[in-house]
């Protein structure tokens, strides 16, 4: 009975209904999103999927002009084209690593890298791609150049947030970005305490205000203490001189015992080019060891020095030692980030029934790259809980080894290996300069069958050596071939520094954002309960593995 007249005041105030209209792209960036999300989709296909990908994104983005603004669904070209490079720099350094091994990345794949890299820089300034020529400036012992880029990290502003229904785009550029600054940040700090304070303020590294800030923003209230990172920078010749040697029935030992004819054998066994850290998987596989009964017959030289030399110095009465467990680390002078801090400890068990258990004792054979390597330090914090409260208190000690030399110590004692201190004269891998290579043994008081029982597996934590593996029958050929028993020198006892006290504290801040966990060695901490971190690592490891492949390294 009303006139559309009447109605029309009515109509014209009621709100109006919004019917979402997708803005169609640039053809640009459509195109290109589609290319994205097929590379993402090839990741786990095969390399020539990958760079047929990768060639298709890298050629729509030579075409692609103009600088779009961005939307809800997808970031600006400039931002895209910048992604696009970054992955095809990030396959290309894939590849140079995997064709180096252990060995010095070089070659054409290692330019092509650094190249797309560059390019992704021209096109807007992205902190995956910054992260990654730093970390190849820091390899190359450009010292320099690498803080350079970690700086253009903390400068970038952060990237608006996408809420993209495209998967590739949190990957590829939302993730990458957002942790540029802390990764970047945190660098910063641990190259602040690797070089000496007399060089900070050239190589333009943390003032003193920003070192607080940096600490604050991480809410880090202990950190290694800079006593033990000052001894760090020293020579190891400077730090022999200056230590003490261990006593007789001290918690730590440290002993020469390797001929040079056994360090011979392993350095070739070993070497970078030798196929064990192929067939491994070293670079990209977590924690794994090989487990060895003293009862048994040795097959291989490890064996045979952990039978007849590292079990019969070690201090332990006869028939102690039910089981061994051995692993190996080999880092390149120049690559030698260090270790984080972690407890030996028999991972399988802890995860199934919640008992944390160690080895009677932990020890460390220096095989080579004694010089240039990493200083272990061991601290006095154990897993038990009444510990805990007294963990700021706790003393340590760093050890200055020799190639041939075993270091012993207690196998429930928190430790980890510092990185190598930073020296702009050195070039990595040259000079005869040897990969810092270590083996490391378990010693157990309890057979492998009182652990938790693992399934078969060929490479994994306490996995039985596997026989046809090209390395084990290389390992056992040359073991067969010796014509002298293994031999080890007189026991000479070396220096060991102890230092009163492991930790600095500073001042409680009232926030944090957290260490990203893939960088974090523990040298810095937000508290010192390391027995939750390791209950949380390990109880908690399936969830996170998805996340952080990194998982199973605590205990390496």
């Amino acid at each position: 009975s009303y006139s559309f007249c009447t109605l029309l005041p009515f109509i014209c105030n009621m709100p109006a209904v919004k019917k979402r209209v997708k803005r169609k792209q640039p053809p640009e960036r459509e195109v290109l999103s589609e290319a994205m999300e097929e590379l993402y989709k090839s990741q786990e296909v095969d390399d020539e999927e990958v760079i047929r990908h990768l060639k298709k994104c890298l050629s729509i983005c030579d075409k692609a002009k103009g600088d779009f603004k961005g939307d809800n669904e997808l970031p600006p070209v400039h931002i895209l084209k910048s992604a696009a490079y970054n992955l095809c720099g990030e396959h290309y350094m894939d590849k140079a690593m995997q064709e180096a091994g252990q060995l010095i990345m070089t070659g054409d794949d290692l330019q092509n890298a650094k190249d797309a890299f560059l390019q992704s820089l021209k096109c807007f300034n992205n902190t995956s791609a910054q992260l990654s020529l730093a970390g190849l400036a820091r390899d190359s012992n450009n010292i320099k150049e690498a803080i350079h880029y970690y700086r253009q990290c903390l400068v970038q502003p952060p990237l608006t947030e996408i809420d993209s229904s495209w998967e590739w785009v949190d990957q590829f550029v939302s993730e990458p970005f957002s942790r540029g600054n802390l990764i970047s940040r945190y660098q910063l700090l641990l190259l602040t305490h690797l070089i000496p304070s007399s060089s900070h303020k050239s190589l333009n590294l943390l003032t003193k205000a920003e070192l607080a800030d940096t600490l604050s923003i991480f809410g880090i209230k202990f950190s290694i203490s800079s006593k033990i990172w000052q001894l760090n920078t020293q020579s190891k010749a400077t730090l022999r001189k200056q230590a003490d040697l261990p006593k007789a029935g001290d918690r730590i030992q440290l002993q020469k015992l390797l001929t040079s004819k056994t360090l011979d054998s392993l350095c070739t066994t070993l070497s970078p080019g030798s196929c064990y850290w192929n067939e491994t998987g070293y670079s990209g596989r977590g924690y794994f060891s090989w487990v060895y009964s003293p009862e048994k017959q040795p097959s291989i030289l490890i064996e045979d020095l952990i039978k007849n030399v590292v079990i019969k110095n070690s201090g332990l009465p006869e028939g102690a030692v039910k089981c061994t467990e051995w692993w190996t680390h080999t880092r390149l002078p120049g690559r030698d980030i260090g270790h984080q801090l972690h407890f030996d400890t028999e991972e399988k068990t802890l995860e199934e029934t919640g008992e944390i258990i160690h080895p009677l004792l932990s020890c460390v054979l220096y095989i080579a790259g004694t010089e240039t390597g990493g200083n272990t330090i061991v601290i006095n914090q154990g897993t038990d809980p009444k510990d805990v409260a007294d963990s700021h208190k706790a003393e340590g000690w760093m050890s200055h080894p020799e190639d041939g030399s075993v270091l012993y110590f207690p196998g429930n004692l928190l430790h980890g290996v510092l990185p190598s201190p930073i020296n702009e004269n050195t070039t990595p891998g040259g000079d005869g300069m040897r990969q810092r290579l270590t083996i490391l043994v378990a010693l157990w008081d309890r057979p492998q069958s009182a652990f938790a029982q693992r399934a078969n597996q060929t490479v994994g934590p306490q996995a039985e050596l596997p026989t046809t593996s090209n390395w084990v029958v290389d390992m056992k050929k040359s073991y067969k071939s010796m014509t002298t028993p293994v031999q080890c020198l007189n026991p000479i006892p070396l220096p060991v520094t102890h230092i009163d006290r492991a930790w600095d504290e500073h001042p409680t801040p009232s926030s944090h954002e957290q260490i990203p966990k893939s960088i974090d060695q523990r040298f810095f901490a937000v508290d010192l309960d390391f027995r939750q971190v390791l209950i949380d690592d390990h109880l908690n490891c399936d969830e996170e593995m998805e996340e952080d492949e990194e998982c199973s390294e605590s205990t390496s």
